[in-house]
């Protein structure tokens, strides 16, 4: 996979985890002691960050480094329990009532599943 490729999704990942701890880019930039300009950067893709400061960016966004990275080293029998970054991404994005409802419909639609079972 391409480098570009590999900071975007990692970037994507941060986003993500950003948005569910409810932290702003600036919030997350304090705590880990950079720019905001670099955490943007991070998030974009247009830049990597150190190892330092992805250590320093699990530990406040309470993930850890196999989360951004396991796209690239993920064994084949993985890859259908990945949910897509760009669906999480936008889910995230959600207000909290469509969030709920977009819950409620995975339930109804699993236990469906299950019934036929």
């Amino acid at each position: 996979m391409e480098s570009n490729n590999i900071a975007k999704s990692i970037g994507k990942k941060i986003k993500i985890a950003r948005l569910k701890k409810e932290l702003t880019q600036e919030e997350l930039a304090e705590i880990c002691e950079v720019s905001t300009n670099h955490i943007c950067s991070i998030e974009n893709g247009a830049s990597n960050c150190s190892f330092n400061l992805m250590i320093k960016i699990c530990k406040t966004l309470h993930i850890t480094p196999n989360y951004l990275l396991l796209d690239f080293i993920k064994e084949s029998n993985n890859s259908d329990k990945l949910i897509d970054s760009e669906l999480l991404l936008t889910y995230m994005k959600l207000k909290p009532k469509y969030r709920s409802f977009i819950n409620d419909i995975i339930k109804k639609i699993y236990n469906i599943q299950n019934s036929k079972n």
